[in-house]
């Protein structure tokens, strides 16, 4: 039996919900397998179709017919499409685009290729976001978001284990610079770690422009988790208007992206945190709870005591952090219905800025990361013992920190309360006094090294003492390497270790560079001797970036007190 040939073509717009006995042709922009995870349960082909108007509408093929198309359709072709449907989405999420109606392949669907005619369909479709609508969405939404930015830098690629016992996953973090200049950071999944060839990236030797497609986004504890998914497309130096506008408000600044290890990611609060705004403690004191909900502040202050009078954990679900009680029947968690409770962390405290104090409440992994409790080591005794913290904790008690906090709905009893979304440790100041060794000449080795700035830590404790002089950083017990760069900071290593020392210029500056002075160390019991040099060789770049080796010809104690 022959199927009958539709022969009136309409547009993706004029589609109305049921079969069609129209054609449609439109240019398939994205295709891609639709995989939940973590479990990867295949539940058919998602695929994006444009037509020559520009009009764009998401469309899927079922899991038990994914056979019959897979060598059918390809990513970039256009086809002539008849005998589908149309209707609404129902219960299906992270569409590509804003639209309820779908169009659906059924088992008497046929496509043609077309070869010819096709420069009018365009090539790819984009609905970009700003960074007030990133920040504005999170998972209630049906339908995901496209970005384009500059992309600054990448994270390497770091294996983590799933909740319950789900496996593992690898992911990588990249971090994009949007034409508002504002950042975001993105989590790349496996398997789409591949089809964002890092290394090739780098290579480059400059930032480029990079349009993502299909990203998700979710609230994490009032920050956004940004991540990618099975319909996520990548697009590198896209040949988009959008991508012109972003090359010209954000420069090549002629470096490439930076690499950084997965474990540094944490410090990046500007990713994470761009508009937590500067206060004191006492400015959050006269604030209203109910107009700054929702926003972050950044302060800073020391940790004066925990209140341990309501616990310093609670029972959560099992799969989340919601809180859960026990009743008759139960756990029931409101999101996953019952459960079985596991203990998570809610340690309160008060942090103390001169004359003001401020309750504050952290959660979690990250109240694990500031108090060092780690709850699955703790004793029977210590677990039931609520009013009475683990000792590890009062580590922390008179140390300071900056905090990024926001307005908390849970805390230490009625009154302001903020929650910790971020901290991290000051350093603490320590005197240093300076032994100055004559040079017969009467001027002192000080005068050896004029307009170089330095910070010099001085203790096992991250002490610091800011001064004129080379940049040292002091190894307690060890014999250390410095070099140094006039109007940069020297870095230091370990005996054994690869000192680095970069020009304030390329590497063509290297002979200009070689003139400025270096230094070298020597700790003997509580002094550190500097030795000066006048100049060094260059011997290797290696992937640190030029040594130096130095000769020394004069020298300079520094005593701790």
């Amino acid at each position: 039996m022959s199927i009958a040939v539709a022969d009136k073509q309409t547009k993706l717009s004029q589609l109305r919900d049921g079969g069609q006995r129209s054609f449609i042709v439109v240019r398939i922009v994205r295709l891609w397998d639709s995989i939940i995870p973590p479990r990867n349960i295949f539940t058919g082909i998602d695929f994006l179709a444009v037509d020559d108007k520009g009009f764009a509408m998401h469309g899927t093929i079922p899991a038990e017919l994914a056979d019959d198309f897979h060598g059918l359709i390809k990513e970039g072709h256009v086809y002539r499409i008849q005998i589908f449907e149309v209707g609404p989405r129902g219960r299906k999420t992270h569409l590509a685009i804003p639209l309820e109606a779908l169009l659906y392949f059924n088992v008497s669907t046929v496509i043609e290729p077309i070869p010819e005619g096709i420069d009018k369909y365009p090539s790819h479709y984009f609905r970009f976001a700003s960074y007030d609508d990133v920040m504005a969405r999170n998972e209630k939404l049906y339908y995901l978001t496209d970005v384009i930015g500059v992309l600054t830098a990448a994270t390497d690629v770091k294996s983590v284990t799933l909740n319950n016992n789900r496996g593992t996953s690898d992911k990588r973090e990249i971090f994009l610079t949007l034409q508002s200049g504002q950042k975001i950071k993105i989590t790349v999944w496996d398997p789409k770690i591949v089809e964002l060839d890092i290394t090739s990236i780098i290579l480059l030797g400059y930032k480029p422009v990079l349009a993502i497609g299909g990203i998700s986004i979710r609230d994490n504890q009032a920050y956004k988790q940004i991540n990618t998914c099975s319909g996520t497309k990548f697009l590198l130096e896209p040949n988009l208007p959008e991508s012109f506008d972003v090359r010209k408000s954000i420069p090549d600044d002629g470096k490439p992206i930076e690499l950084l290890s997965s474990a540094d990611v944490d410090n990046l609060r500007d990713y994470t945190y761009p508009d937590a705004k500067e206060n004191r403690v006492q400015d959050l004191l006269y604030m209203n709870a109910a107009t700054i909900k929702g926003l972050k502040f950044k302060v800073k202050g020391k940790i004066l005591r925990f209140q341990t009078k309501q616990g310093w954990y609670y029972n959560s679900c099992k799969d989340c952090t919601f809180g859960v009680k026990k009743e008759p029947s139960g756990y029931n968690c409101p999101r996953h219905g019952d459960t079985s409770p596991r203990m998570n962390l809610k340690v309160s405290f008060i942090i103390q800025d001169g004359s003001f104090k401020l309750q504050t409440v952290v959660f979690g992994n990250l109240a694990k990361k500031l108090t060092g409790i780690d709850i699955s080591n703790l004793t029977v005794s210590e677990r039931l013992n609520l009013d009475q913290i683990p000792a590890i904790a009062n580590s922390i008690i008179g140390k300071e920190f900056e905090f990024i906090l926001g307005v908390s709905d849970q805390g230490y009893g009625p009154g302001l309360n903020f929650k910790v979304f971020y901290f991290d440790p000051v350093e603490q100041e320590q005197d240093i006094s300076f032994v100055e060794k004559d040079n017969g000449d009467g001027s002192s080795s000080k005068d050896l090294m004029p307009h170089i700035q330095t910070e010099i830590s001085g203790s096992s404790h991250g002490q610091v003492e800011k001064e004129k002089g080379p940049s040292v950083d002091v190894v307690p017990n060890l014999q250390t390497e410095i070099n140094v760069t006039p109007n940069s900071q020297a870095q230091i290593f370990a005996e054994g270790g690869t000192p680095n020392c970069t020009p304030s210029a390329s590497l063509t500056d290297a002979p200009n560079e070689l003139s400025h002075r270096g230094t070298r160390s020597r700790r003997h019991g509580d002094s550190l001797f500097l030795n000066f040099f006048p100049f060094g060789t260059l011997l290797d770049r290696g992937s640190f970036g030029p040594l130096f080796f130095c000769f020394p010809t004069s020298s300079k104690k520094i005593n701790f007190k």
